[in-house]
Protein backbone atom coordinates (compact mmCIF):
# COMPACT_ATOMS: atom_id res chain seq x y z
CA UNK A 1 0.00 0.00 0.00
CA UNK A 2 2.59 2.26 0.55
CA UNK A 3 4.45 1.56 -2.18
CA UNK A 4 0.84 2.04 -4.18
CA UNK A 5 0.97 5.62 -2.83
CA UNK A 6 4.52 6.58 -3.07
CA UNK A 7 3.61 5.67 -7.09
CA UNK A 8 0.86 8.06 -7.23
CA UNK A 9 2.63 10.94 -5.66
CA UNK A 10 5.70 10.36 -7.98
CA UNK A 11 2.98 9.86 -11.24
CA UNK A 12 1.22 13.34 -9.91
CA UNK A 13 4.07 15.57 -9.55
CA UNK A 14 5.10 14.47 -12.63
CA UNK A 15 1.96 15.08 -14.54
CA UNK A 16 1.65 18.74 -12.23
CA UNK A 17 5.65 19.85 -13.67
CA UNK A 18 5.05 18.62 -17.07
CA UNK A 19 1.63 18.69 -17.95
CA UNK A 20 0.14 21.43 -16.40
CA UNK A 21 -2.77 22.07 -18.22
CA UNK A 22 -3.48 18.16 -18.09
CA UNK A 23 -2.92 18.92 -14.17
CA UNK A 24 -5.23 21.78 -13.76
CA UNK A 25 -8.35 20.14 -15.92
CA UNK A 26 -7.87 16.60 -13.46
CA UNK A 27 -7.88 18.82 -10.32
CA UNK A 28 -11.10 20.76 -11.71
CA UNK A 29 -12.94 17.92 -12.84
CA UNK A 30 -12.54 16.53 -8.92
CA UNK A 31 -13.12 19.46 -7.11
CA UNK A 32 -16.17 19.98 -9.22
CA UNK A 33 -17.39 16.45 -8.47
CA UNK A 34 -16.55 16.81 -4.66
CA UNK A 35 -18.93 20.07 -4.76
CA UNK A 36 -21.35 18.28 -6.39
CA UNK A 37 -21.93 16.04 -3.92
CA UNK A 38 -21.95 18.02 -1.28
CA UNK A 39 -24.70 19.83 -2.40
CA UNK A 40 -26.59 17.08 -3.70
CA UNK A 41 -26.26 16.21 -0.28
CA UNK A 42 -27.49 19.31 1.34
CA UNK A 43 -30.40 19.68 -1.20
CA UNK A 44 -31.49 16.37 0.33
CA UNK A 45 -30.94 17.10 3.84
CA UNK A 46 -32.82 20.46 3.59
CA UNK A 47 -35.34 18.98 1.02
CA UNK A 48 -34.73 22.25 -1.07
CA UNK A 49 -36.38 21.34 -5.17
CA UNK A 50 -33.53 21.77 -8.11
CA UNK A 51 -34.48 24.24 -10.37
CA UNK A 52 -35.82 21.94 -12.87
CA UNK A 53 -38.25 21.09 -10.71
CA UNK A 54 -39.22 24.55 -10.09
CA UNK A 55 -42.02 26.61 -12.09
CA UNK A 56 -40.47 29.49 -12.36
CA UNK A 57 -43.36 31.09 -14.81
CA UNK A 58 -44.76 31.95 -11.30
CA UNK A 59 -42.23 34.51 -10.11
CA UNK A 60 -41.45 35.56 -13.68
CA UNK A 61 -42.40 39.24 -14.72
CA UNK A 62 -39.72 40.17 -17.05
CA UNK A 63 -38.02 38.91 -20.18
CA UNK A 64 -35.39 40.56 -18.68
CA UNK A 65 -33.21 38.96 -15.74
CA UNK A 66 -30.54 41.01 -13.71
CA UNK A 67 -27.93 38.85 -12.10
CA UNK A 68 -26.26 41.05 -8.94
CA UNK A 69 -22.92 40.30 -8.23
CA UNK A 70 -21.42 41.36 -4.46
CA UNK A 71 -18.47 43.23 -6.07
CA UNK A 72 -17.49 46.80 -5.30
CA UNK A 73 -18.66 48.07 -8.43
CA UNK A 74 -22.69 47.75 -7.42
CA UNK A 75 -22.58 50.56 -5.30
CA UNK A 76 -21.77 52.74 -8.26
CA UNK A 77 -24.90 52.29 -9.78
CA UNK A 78 -27.30 55.67 -10.37
CA UNK A 79 -30.64 55.38 -9.03
CA UNK A 80 -32.15 55.63 -12.77
CA UNK A 81 -30.33 52.07 -13.17
CA UNK A 82 -31.95 50.69 -9.96
CA UNK A 83 -35.66 51.60 -11.68
CA UNK A 84 -34.29 49.68 -14.25
CA UNK A 85 -33.47 46.80 -12.09
CA UNK A 86 -36.54 47.20 -10.22
CA UNK A 87 -38.92 46.78 -13.06
CA UNK A 88 -37.27 43.35 -14.03
CA UNK A 89 -36.29 39.64 -12.74
CA UNK A 90 -33.44 39.62 -10.23
CA UNK A 91 -31.18 36.91 -9.09
CA UNK A 92 -28.40 37.63 -6.26
CA UNK A 93 -25.20 35.44 -5.50
CA UNK A 94 -22.87 35.55 -2.64
CA UNK A 95 -22.96 38.46 -0.01
CA UNK A 96 -25.72 40.18 -1.29
CA UNK A 97 -27.59 40.19 1.65
CA UNK A 98 -25.56 42.89 2.97
CA UNK A 99 -27.21 44.95 0.65
CA UNK A 100 -30.70 47.35 0.72
CA UNK A 101 -32.39 45.81 -2.49
CA UNK A 102 -33.80 42.63 -2.29
CA UNK A 103 -33.84 40.65 -5.57
CA UNK A 104 -37.08 39.09 -6.33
Amino acid sequence: MVIKKKYKQIIKKSIEEHMFPLYFLLSYIYQEKKARKRVRKLTQAWKVKPLSALNISHYKKSDTLFVLGSGESINKLGLDAWDVIKKNDTVSFKYWLIHDFVPN
